[in-house]
């Protein structure tokens, strides 16, 4: 998977299943991979210091069954930024609006309510939000 990310340039795992593969090409990477690698481990001794606080780059909110994430610093502003990330349907959300995006195309629209209640969530999770649309 790794490699078709890099080679569609994607950011995102889950938008590896938007590009379609060939059986050859599933075959030609594994057949090329080296499974060893995986085996091996990397330990180091590696300490925080104790007067920098641990930053949090993203947030987790459940809504109402829905699971979204918040990238804090996502290097893609689209559809707004920050967005959320609607986990099990690999949508985008627009948090200036309720959009829902699918890679760039508006698919569908949050409820209001749903919408309302994603944004307090995120704001009581300390996420700046965009103003509203």
């Amino acid at each position: 998977m790794a490699s078709y990310l890099d080679k569609f340039a994607l950011k995102l795992s889950l938008e590896f299943y938007d590009h379609p593969i060939s059986e050859v090409e599933i075959d030609n990477v594994i057949n090329n991979y080296d499974f060893n690698q995986i085996r091996n481990e990397i330990t180091f001794d590696f300490k925080i210091p104790n007067d920098i606080e641990e930053l949090e780059t993203k947030v987790k909110i459940k809504n109402k069954g829905k699971v979204f994430i918040i990238h804090k610093n996502d290097a893609d502003n689209f559809p707004s930024n920050p967005h959320a990330h609607w986990i099990d349907s690999n949508l985008k959300i627009d948090l200036s609006n309720g959009k829902c995006y699918h890679i760039r195309k508006h698919i569908s629209t949050l409820s209001k309510k749903e919408f309302i209640d994603l944004r307090a969530k995120a704001t009581n999770l300390g996420v700046e939000l965009p103003e509203l649309k």
